[in-house]
C-alpha cells in the first residue's frame, strides 16, 4: 500500500476524559464538514475492540 493511503491511527488512552474530549474536537475540527468527518472516522473502545475491527 502507498505511504499516502495508509491510515492513520490515534489511540487516546488514560482517566482524564476531558482531554480525550477536546483531542477528539480537535481533530474533528480539521476533518472538514461534521458530516463527512463522521463518514470518514471509526471510533473503537478498547475493551470490546479487536483486530477484526482495523481491518
Amino acid at each position: 500500500m502507498p505511504e499516502e493511503m495508509k491510515p492513520i491511527v490515534y489511540i487516546l488512552r488514560g482517566d482524564d476524559q476531558e482531554a480525550i474530549k477536546s483531542h477528539f474536537k480537535s481533530l474533528y475540527s480539521k476533518l472538514g464538514e461534521p458530516d463527512m468527518a463522521e463518514m470518514n472516522t471509526s471510533r473503537l473502545e478498547g475493551k470490546s475492540a479487536d483486530l477484526n475491527d482495523f481491518r
